[in-house]
């Protein structure tokens, strides 16, 4: 996993990187099942670059939906890999 993308342990760590961070947000959501880590592992690549390419313009965050549901529940997600860019 790439050194840029935060990957908060539980709700309350979302939210404090999502209250620190000026600019926008790409959050993605993902499952620990064993038919969502093949899809969710391909995630980690492409938001890996993502968040390289635009590092000091934008914030990368991933997230377990198991550990971080009310996350989950607050932006609709309701399958995984899932992505959200947040303003």
């Amino acid at each position: 996993m790439v050194k840029r993308v935060h990957q908060p342990r539980e709700d309350a760590e979302f939210d404090f990187v999502l209250g620190r961070t000026e600019g926008p947000v790409l959050a993605y959501f993902v499952g620990t099942w064993p038919k969502a880590i093949e899809p969710c592992r391909t995630m980690d690549l492409v938001v890996g670059a993502v968040a390289d390419e635009y590092a000091g313009r934008l914030t990368a965050v991933r997230a377990d939906i198991t550990r971080c549901p009310a996350a989950t529940r607050r932006y609709g997600i309701t399958g995984a890999p899932s992505c959200v860019l947040l303003k």
